[in-house]
């Protein structure tokens, strides 16, 4: 049974494209690609936070009117959805990546020191 198949056994991977983006990345160029990658993923996140905090403005002006709730119901201030769904969704990957990288570099430094594997514990 490989690394991969034996997290997912025990449930410490769910998803197989960042997993395999995760290993891809390491074993293409190591940490320092992994570094990188992650690095673009932040300057994303960055970004889509700031759009973020531009809606939460405009969402203040319709709190201030009362229309807030009324805006949602009414399918009338979609961007807000909008943006925070492509926020979530980059929470989500750049977490999953960032774990899936922890848990092979974690892998490797036991495996490196013989302190068994994550796969083999009991």
């Amino acid at each position: 049974m490989g690394f991969g198949e034996g997290l997912r056994k025990i449930g410490l991977v769910t998803e197989d494209g960042p997993w395999q983006f995760s290993v891809d990345n390491i074993r293409e160029g190591g940490y320092q690609k992994m570094f990188k990658t992650l690095r673009t993923y932040f300057d994303s996140l960055m970004k889509k936070t700031g759009q973020f905090l531009e809606i939460l403005e405009q969402a203040q002006e319709l709190i201030a009117k009362g229309d807030l709730q009324k805006s949602f119901n009414e399918n009338r201030f979609g961007d807000f959805k909008r943006i925070f769904g492509l926020l979530f969704l980059a929470w989500n990957e750049i977490t999953q990546v960032f774990y899936y990288s922890s848990i092979i570099s974690l892998e490797l430094w036991y495996l490196q020191n013989g302190y068994g594997s994550l796969i083999n514990v009991g």
